[in-house]
């Protein structure tokens, strides 16, 4: 599901989705900007240090989470904030 709607994020934004990093579906925003789509009730910070990589990317990118829940109830919002962002 994650995936399915990052697919959709990203086509909204002109852009591409990747899993570089574990099973994490990245979407890039632009130069140095990503949202990590994520479950509602999973902890960015948490996954931040235990996902092989992601402390490493996130250091040197700007990485915003986005849950599933957030995108398949206000993609359009979303998308309008990532665009801001």
């Amino acid at each position: 599901m994650a995936r399915a709607l990052a697919d959709d994020a990203a086509g909204l934004l002109g852009s591409r989705r990747v899993d570089v990093i574990g099973a994490l579906p990245l979407v890039h925003i632009k130069e140095n900007r990503w949202a990590v789509v994520l479950h509602p009730l999973w902890h960015w910070d948490y996954l931040r240090q235990v996902v092989a990589g992601m402390e490493q990317f996130a250091s040197q990118n700007t990485v915003l989470p986005i849950t599933t829940f957030e995108l398949s109830r206000q993609m359009g919002a979303v998308i309008q904030s990532l665009r801001n962002c």
